[in-house]
């Protein structure tokens, strides 16, 4: 089956980006024929707007690069802001040629940054001393002191805990937890099996892996260390 050349190229617009998404697939010469096809249909729209050329998979030329970028900023007058792409050869390529690469992880910091602009407020009570709760923290309950927490029992999945100072849970952690809820960094959070949906920790946020190779048999400790969540056994 022949490949489409004409949906070689797309050009979306997300928020205030303009994004020109370039396919994996197709000759070159495709590609740039279908670009400047849906450019000159634009009728100037795009003329002097900055873009994002979003590569994704496919591999690129210096050539290549070359090609595109005449296309776009002198045959249109289009600002190239930064570039997207996943394959390292093409990254490669691209930061030869001067583009600025677009930060790989953007999408997801962002999307930590919404949540956490979005999470709900927890009411701290005004003790700053240790909370002792013994039982089971279930799934959609919250348990939120200023100061430490001790668990005498497990953390599920779903259930969160919260605290200006340490988490100890005497039990299974496997909701999530956040330690030094207000920026101590010092803060710890230990439990006889640690499982987390999420920790965090101040302002540093964890998650722990799809699957554990060995359950550890010690008590595990997470903690800061050069700003980064590490995870070791407690001894």
């Amino acid at each position: 089956m022949l490949k489409d050349t004409t949906n070689l190229v797309e050009i979306k617009g997300y928020g205030n980006e303009i994004n020109i998404i370039i396919d994996r697939e197709g000759e070159f010469a495709d590609v740039e024929a279908d670009l400047i096809r849906k450019l000159e249909k634009s009728d100037e729209f795009f003329s002097g707007r900055e873009v994002i050329l979003d590569l994704k998979d496919r591999l690129l030329s210096s050539e290549e690069c070359s090609r595109l970028d005449h296309i776009l900023k002198i045959t249109f007058k289009l600002v190239i802001t930064k570039v997207r792409c996943r394959d390292n050869e093409t990254r490669k390529t691209v930061e030869k040629f001067g583009w600025v690469l677009a930060d790989p992880r953007r999408k997801e910091i962002e999307k930590t940054a919404r949540e956490e602009r979005n999470r709900p407020k927890v009411p701290f009570g005004s003790k700053n001393d240790s909370l002792l709760f013994k039982g089971t923290v279930r799934g959609g309950q919250v348990k939120a002191h200023r100061g430490n927490i001790i668990i005498l029992g497990d953390v599920n999945p779903g259930a969160e805990v919260v605290a200006t100072g340490d988490i100890i849970v005497l039990g299974s952690l496997k909701g999530v937890a956040h330690a030094g809820a207000e920026g101590n960094t010092s803060a710890i959070i230990v439990a006889l099996d640690l499982r987390p949906i999420q920790i965090r920790i101040a302002g540093c946020i964890g998650r722990s892996p799809d699957e554990k190779a060995k359950k550890s048999n010690n008590p595990e400790i997470a903690e800061i260390e050069n700003g980064k969540i590490i995870i070791h056994d407690f001894k």
